[in-house]
């Protein structure tokens, strides 16, 4: 599987124009000059009632900034396992957190760059899989094999209204999704829920399934030019990938992705934005626009090292990032689902 994987990249590198990307200021030195602020004040979560009587678990992603003052603000619930159970707990401890303000040359900067994935586990967690739920993720598993994907859709989605009561539970709900959606031909739908697997702080699957579900992620990301998800992807591999089995191949693959965005053509990226109307991009250049159809985004964040900028969006319109920013994400909020075309631009 592997060899077919690398052979795909190679296919995509060779077929595809080239990138650029601004090298002026290495990520590294950047970090040199500055110096962070601890946390000064952390508040978990209160575990919402309701579900702890039901013994649900699962887990919240927010993105957040930290001002000038160390305290956190625009936070907001990027992804969450079941949505609204866990979303506002999640928000109302992140918000009240504080921290030491982060000095750059010894002026306090904002840290816009900031994710937490909270996990709400009953216990010591990780109970294993109920019988309902097996026998529910055998009746897909079986749909699947037999081509049926009208009926392993309906399950799914049964399955997902029903919730996922523990996190292994959850994992392997994201797993049997991604499967669904890769033999629906459902890309986005697939990168999304690979993406809630590569989330956990450890494999909740088999060791070798998570790799395989890596691999297919860094796949994916790469041939739908999401080339810093890609990095972080393989570096992930390469810490679980303790036997270099899949990691030198994946390696191979990101030196030549390295040389391949270092190009002097723009270049398009796709999305679509997810049940809450989001869309996140991590930017490889400095420079970018949108294209097509923007009537659907209401608004864009864009979420930098030291730096936190609201814009709306109108046609024709590029933005330029400057170097002292550092690595930047965007956030792209709009209609559900609606597709956006973004374009990286090389530097003129």
């Amino acid at each position: 599987m592997h060899s077919k994987i690398i052979s795909s990249f190679a296919i995509l590198l060779a077929s595809s124009s080239t990138y650029a990307t601004d090298t002026k200021q290495p990520l590294s030195e950047l970090l040199e000059q500055i110096n962070r602020g601890e946390r000064t004040h952390y508040e978990a979560p209160k575990y919402p009632l309701i579900a702890a009587k039901k013994g649900q678990e699962g887990w919240v992603v927010v993105s957040y900034v930290i001002g000038k003052d160390g305290n956190v603000n625009s936070a907001f619930v990027q992804d969450s396992s079941i949505p609204q159970v866990f979303d506002q707990a999640t928000l109302t401890a992140v918000k009240a957190w504080t921290f030491e303000p982060t000095l750059v040359n010894g002026e306090a900067i904002e840290q816009c760059k900031n994710s937490v994935r909270m996990d709400f586990v009953i216990g010591q967690g990780e109970k294993g899989a109920r019988r309902k739920f097996v026998s529910r993720y055998n009746k897909i598993t079986t749909a699947l094999d037999e081509g049926d994907l009208g009926l392993a859709g309906k399950l799914i989605d049964k399955l997902r209204v029903k919730g996922s009561w523990n996190l292994y539970e959850d994992a392997w709900l994201s797993n049997i999704e991604a499967r669904y959606y890769r033999q629906q031909g459902d890309v986005d739908s697939e990168m999304r829920s690979l993406s809630r697997l590569s989330s956990t702080r450890r494999p909740l699957l088999a060791l070798g399934e998570h790799l395989n579900s890596l691999a297919r992620l860094f796949t994916l990301k790469v041939n739908h030019k999401q080339f810093i998800s890609a990095f972080q992807i393989a570096l992930t591999i390469q810490r679980l990938d303790t036997e270099n089995l899949l990691y030198p191949r994946i390696r191979a693959v990101t030196e030549r992705i390295e040389q391949y965005i270092d190009g002097k053509d723009n270049y398009m990226v796709n999305g679509t934005l997810n049940d809450k109307g989001i869309w996140r991009y991590q930017l490889a250049r400095n420079s970018f626009g949108f294209s097509g159809d923007i009537s659907s985004i209401n608004k864009l964040d864009v979420r930098c090292e030291n730096k936190h900028l609201t814009y709306s969006v109108t046609k024709d319109t590029a933005w330029n990032i400057p170097d002292s920013y550092g690595q930047c994400s965007i956030y792209v909020f709009g209609r559900k689902q609606s597709k956006v075309e973004l374009v990286e631009l090389a530097k003129s």
